[in-house]
């Protein structure tokens, strides 16, 4: 393990905004990477890379064309030239019977311009859910709905139309099998899966005894809608063994530690919408663990139990296989020493993209996931103390 981190190459970056075919549609240079666990397309044209198939009109006023170049996503999109009252397009997928989906399409239209967005049960000939209208604003925005999908039709038929005679463009539609919309991944005549990221620090720049971590995000949903029971953004050894663990458990952050037994978490309660910019710090010594969020008064429990951990440590999910975030890291950076509760609000209120020399607490790790797609860390008395 080397003092960079180990991405799997999953992660929705820089880099993969500038190549425009898939991902969270931010312009490059946000500076931002997206942890997200696994999901995979239903649409199997979400994009109209090549052509239309899979999608048909609702009548032929819909005016339903390819339109090639200037697209949300990759080299063309879909777009409606609709004549006649509510006529637009739709595609039908399979699905799992009584099951979460959520669905979500990128449009853009003449500023208010209404549009409908409805999945129905087809052969049960039962709305499933609708947004009535979505209204645009002339550039491109992104519309999402979650429903459960029927319990004896195994098909969901997504539906796009106008409120009206409008014309406007769709790109990047998906429909998977999420409680929350992830970022678009590209199809181009099938499904397509984009696999859980996984990224990893070094154990050597902490400690289980006295240490510290902090992060900046852009929360991918919102604290009363959590996508799993618990979210991991920093998680280290094993649950029920050695372990030490920062998460999001029902839209409270908490920090655990323990060698054995889960006992006394260090709770912190937080209020949040999708798409808030959050700080979080955690901290912890051999007498017990801290939290702080958006620069509050440290919170402390009491908690001696001291495990021994020498793997990496993961950011963002469980090892990779669950509990992913699903949330975009602006940066993380790693101490050995202690913090205030000035020293909080003094990181709650750098930007997006800090230097490590702006840290107190004998910072000694420092990944900024951005703006040039590298994340490239430092680390202090290594890499040197400035900021690339």
């Amino acid at each position: 393990m080397t003092d960079v981190p180990t991405l799997s190459g999953n992660e929705i970056t820089d880099a993969v905004r500038r190549n425009n075919t898939q991902g969270d549609g931010l312009l490059p240079e946000q500076g931002s990477t997206g942890i997200w666990e696994a999901t995979t397309n239903l649409v199997t044209n979400g994009g109209f890379e090549t052509n239309t198939t899979g999608w048909s009109e609702e009548s032929a006023a819909a005016g339903f064309t390819r339109q090639a170049g200037g697209g949300k996503f990759g080299s063309a999109f879909g777009r409606i030239n609709n004549v006649s009252n509510d006529h637009g397009v739709r595609m039908t997928v399979t699905v799992s019977l009584s099951t979460t989906y959520t669905a979500s399409v990128w449009l853009r239209g003449v500023s208010g311009v209404q549009i409908k967005i409805r999945l129905f049960a087809p052969t049960a000939a039962v709305l499933l859910g609708q947004i009535n209208p979505g209204i645009l604003t002339g550039g491109w925005q992104r519309f999402t709905l979650t429903v459960t999908s029927h319990s004896s039709d195994p098909e969901i038929r997504f539906q796009i139309e106008p409120t009206g005679s409008a014309t406007f463009d769709f790109d990047g539609v998906q429909l998977e099998q999420q409680p929350l919309a992830t970022p678009y991944v590209e199809t181009n005549g099938a499904s397509a899966t984009r696999a859980a990221c996984r990224a990893r620090g070094p154990s050597s720049v902490v400690s289980t005894a006295q240490a510290w971590c902090a992060f900046r995000l852009r929360m991918g949903w919102a604290s009363a809608s959590p996508p799993d029971a618990n979210e991991r953004l920093f998680n280290w050894g094993t649950y029920g063994g050695n372990f030490l663990c920062l998460l999001n458990e029902s839209g409270s952050w908490k920090l655990l530690r323990h060698t054995t037994v889960d006992t006394n978490r260090c709770t912190k309660a937080a209020t949040f919408g999708a798409g808030a910019i959050t700080t979080v710090i955690g901290t912890w010594t051999a007498a017990g663990a801290s939290l702080s969020v958006d620069g509050s008064v440290f919170t402390f429990v009491a908690n001696a139990d001291v495990p021994t951990i020498s793997a990496a440590f993961d950011i963002g999910s469980d090892a990779g296989t669950g509990l992913h975030i699903d949330s975009e890291v602006f940066w993380m950076t790693t101490g050995t020493g202690t913090l205030t509760d000035a020293d909080a609000r003094l990181i709650a209120s750098f930007n997006n993209s800090p230097s490590i020399t702006d840290f107190p607490g004998t910072p000694t790790w420092f990944w900024d996931s951005g703006p040039d797609g590298t994340q490239v860390p430092l680390v202090v008395g290594q890499l040197g103390t400035g900021r690339i």
